[in-house]
């Protein structure tokens, strides 16, 4: 069996918390691999339920989903949907009723092509020679200053409404609006780091970036930057969780956008069939003229009345 073209790595520590309200999980399947990481918003009641079930929804259908995903973001949006649903329900079967909400964020890799959704603030991050390629826009308040121009991005983490989300997973009947990305092509070397508020808030981009480049395994990598994170915010640390991948295959396996394939694959499947079609019909028409013709002969050698 050949070695996976990527390392992944997940660690994810209780804070001086009473109860870790973060869940997180990677699914391998050979050459592609989903990881979701999921935190339970601790303002609303079993917030630790709506995160295990938004994560759990995602690992089912990631196992049972025909790989590669064609459509990714058709993907995305079902599941959230149905996990949405379940969080919902869920809250409604308690006495009295509740209303857990968790923020996600989830990301498959299909043959070195990453895509992702996120709801709330939990983030991913892309790493590239050491630096952030990409982040994801919280949908939380302060965010939502910061793009109106009304608060400068070094200010947000100190703002009274720095915890406060705009859009969560789970809560009310409504549905949850996510962001989906387009396509990410990943270069031999790149990380991808999915993690909750506790990790993102205490430590900033370039400390992040810089624990994920070092020459060290991912899990070591991985392992080393929570706690330093959870040091950091003592004695007041959040739940802190993140989960990463580490991309090693060459840049030749990532040419073709598997998506695509896929979807051409599909389009090559209905053409064949209709060509199929095409020559069974025309194999009958042959077929009944030839009869045609066998009854016009035996007619003409009949005798004439």
């Amino acid at each position: 069996m050949s070695a996976a073209p990527y390392e992944v790595a997940q660690t994810s520590l209780l804070g001086n918390r009473s109860t870790n309200q973060d869940r997180s999980a990677i699914v391998r399947a050979k050459e592609h691999v989903m990881i979701a990481v999921a935190d339970g918003m601790g303002g609303h009641p079993r917030g630790e339920v709506a995160a295990e079930i938004f994560v759990d929804t995602y690992r089912r259908a990631f196992n049972h989903a025909t790989k590669p995903i064609a459509d990714l973001p058709g993907f995305f949006s079902r599941v959230l949907q149905q996990a949405h649903r379940e969080i919902v329900e869920y809250g409604i079967r308690q006495n009295p009723p509740i209303a857990p909400r968790t923020t996600g964020v989830v990301c498959v890799v299909q043959a070195g092509v990453a895509r992702w959704l996120h709801v709330g603030d939990s983030r991913l991050y892309v790493f590239r020679a050491g630096q952030v390629l990409i982040q994801t826009e919280d949908h939380s308040y302060v965010q939502e200053l910061c793009g109106s121009g009304l608060l400068a991005a070094g200010q947000a983490n100190e703002h009274p409404f720095r915890n406060f989300v705009t859009r969560c997973v789970g809560g009310a009947e409504k549905q949850p609006e996510p962001t989906i990305s387009e396509t990410q092509r990943l270069e031999p070397g790149d990380v991808l780091l999915l993690c909750t508020d506790g990790l993102w808030s205490v430590l900033e981009r370039e400390p992040l970036s810089g624990a994920l480049s070092d020459p060290v395994p991912l899990p070591s990598a991985v392992s080393n930057m929570v706690h330093r994170a959870e040091a950091a915010s003592f004695p007041n640390s959040d739940n802190v969780t993140a989960a990463a991948l580490r991309w090693l295959a060459p840049r030749s396996m990532a040419q073709t956008d598997p998506t695509e394939a896929a979807a051409k694959a599909a389009v090559g499947t209905r053409k064949n069939g209709a060509v199929d079609e095409a020559i069974h019909q025309l194999n009958s028409a042959m077929q009944e003229l030839e009869t045609g013709l066998q009854r016009l002969r035996q007619t003409n050698k009949s005798p004439q009345r």
